[in-house]
């Protein structure tokens, strides 16, 4: 677990902060917290610095291509041959009706699966639904806390066998297959995608 570095982008808040929350504690020693906001990025690091944990803030706009390759150029002096090369896309999320939300899923399935064949071994790329999580983004009436919606993304990254690669994941851990139509699915959110390496 030591040399894993883990990048967990917009996460001054939410369901990101959490998250680096959660790795921090299970002992990840490179654990990147990125933001747009370098105030709100900083006051973010302060709030884990007063918890005992020490994860590094790096400014990171992933809609900014000077940004990406600025930090990309960070992790690969820091970090060497740790960091594998790839290129993700900006992923375009609405409300949806359910058909189309579930259209779109699959197609995030699919992307999942197409980043793992072009990365190939040595990284292990998952998708996840984090579940309705109280953030402000829907004005905390969601059903999980971040801290709950912070377990998933941690067991992808950390606990899963990593040999499980390009694979869709709910929130409470189990794989989903956009594609059979004989599934359950009802919700309306986001899903992003945990990298590990």
């Amino acid at each position: 677990m030591v040399d894993k570095v883990a990048v967990v982008t917009g996460a001054n808040k939410g369901i990101g902060f959490g998250i680096v929350r959660e790795l921090c504690k299970r002992g990840l020693r490179y654990v990147y917290l990125t933001a747009r906001d370098i105030k709100r990025g900083e006051e973010a690091i302060e709030k884990l610095n007063k918890e005992g944990l020490r994860p590094t803030f790096h400014q990171l706009d992933v809609t900014d291509e000077l940004s990406v390759k600025t930090f990309a150029k960070h992790l690969k002096e820091k970090h060497g041959d740790s960091v594998k090369d790839g290129t993700l896309k900006e992923e375009d999320f609405q409300e949806l009706p359910l058909l189309a939300y579930k259209i779109s899923k699959i197609a995030v399935s699919a992307l999942t699966r197409i980043q793992q064949k072009e990365v190939g071994r040595g990284i292990s790329i998952n998708s996840l639904h984090p579940g309705f999580v109280k953030t402000d983004m829907v004005k905390s009436v969601g059903h999980l806390t971040v801290e709950e919606a912070s377990d998933a993304p941690v067991y992808l990254a950390l606990d899963i066998d990593q040999s499980v690669k390009g694979k869709y994941f709910w929130f409470d851990k189990t794989e989903k297959d956009w594609a059979d139509a004989n599934q359950k699915i009802h919700s309306n959110y986001v899903c992003p995608t945990v990298l590990t390496a």
